[in-house]
């Protein structure tokens, strides 16, 4: 039986963003069962824009307001994973667009490999070629993995030694769009750290 996926989407002021981000989700090869965007107290047309683009919407989109501005995207996040039904949970910012096979290629790492507690992919920075990343680092993506990563395997699963070290170089993650996670991992480490904002 395949793996429910949830995608979580925290939003402020996103009016200009979100439009673009839930039409990438809805453009996957493998649909996730629900998008959940959660609203960090916008003044803008944020939850008019997801109402109406929800009303059409190809596969469930909840819509979950916050009394008030939290300053960053954690509590956001915590309370949209919080209330997704999904087994696999992955994370897509407002001004963030979804490769069309993310979310297929996630869970199928992910399933390929239980043990692992999340999966991450590479991205690109809009307007540049692909795997060219200066405008946030002079190096590639993972090039402080290249040699746990084999470049003709669908996936890789590095050592987390590497992986540790490789993080205090660089977020090779980029950002929190890249990532999916296990529920299970998710509850494990007890969620995103509402005092980091």
């Amino acid at each position: 039986m395949s793996p429910s996926v949830s995608v979580v989407i925290p939003t402020y002021n996103g009016a200009s963003f979100i439009g673009g981000a839930l039409s990438s989700v809805f453009s996957q090869t493998r649909k996730p069962d629900e998008v959940i965007v959660v609203d960090d107290g916008s003044r803008d047309q944020t939850s008019v824009i997801v109402s109406s683009i929800a009303s059409e919407a190809p596969i469930p989109v909840r819509f979950l307001p916050l009394s008030r501005n939290s300053g960053g995207p954690s509590r956001p996040l915590n309370v949209g994973i919080q209330s997704a039904r999904g087994d696999f949970l992955v994370v897509l910012e407002q001004d963030d667009l979804m490769r069309s096979n993310r979310v297929e290629v996630q869970v199928r790492a992910l399933s390929a490999y239980p043990d692992c507690s999340v999966a991450l992919s590479r991205f690109c920075v809009m307007g540049n070629e692909e795997g060219d990343m200066s405008p946030i680092w002079p190096t590639s993506q993972f090039s402080d993995l290249s040699t746990q990563l084999d470049a003709a395997a669908e996936f890789s699963v590095p050592e987390s030694k590497a992986v540790f070290n490789a993080l205090m170089k660089k977020n090779f993650a980029g950002t929190n769009s890249n990532f999916c996670f296990t529920r299970g991992s998710y509850n494990l480490i007890g969620g995103f750290d509402e005092r980091q904002q």
